[in-house]
């Protein structure tokens, strides 16, 4: 994964959260750090920098303004369909080189 992610301004870990957010497995930060398995202090520390970047886009809940929902950026949607068509790529290339026996 990280040979995917070169030359796209990303961590491994930093494109892992665009996934669960692009495909809809989280949308709040909780979600994410349970899906990822990584601590909410890290996860807040990945929003940071993946909103810098102009990646997610921070929402407050109106009603309750504690509420963050997060979601991929238009930018961000397209970092991550490039970063994983070049996984599919790689992966692919791995396959191919085990051979047909397997």
């Amino acid at each position: 994964m990280a040979e995917a992610v070169v030359g796209h301004n990303l961590t491994t870990v930093e494109f892992r959260m665009l996934y669960v957010l692009a495909n809809g497995v989280a949308v709040t930060p909780t979600q994410c750090s349970r899906s990822l398995n990584i601590t909410m202090s890290t996860v807040s520390n990945i929003i940071g920098r993946l909103e810098d970047k102009g990646c997610i886009i921070r929402r407050r809940d109106q009603p309750d303004r504690r509420k963050i929902t997060l979601e991929p950026s238009d930018l961000g949607l397209e970092i991550f369909e490039l970063v994983q068509n070049k996984l599919c790529r790689l992966w692919e290339r791995g396959l191919t080189d085990l051979g047909p026996r397997l």
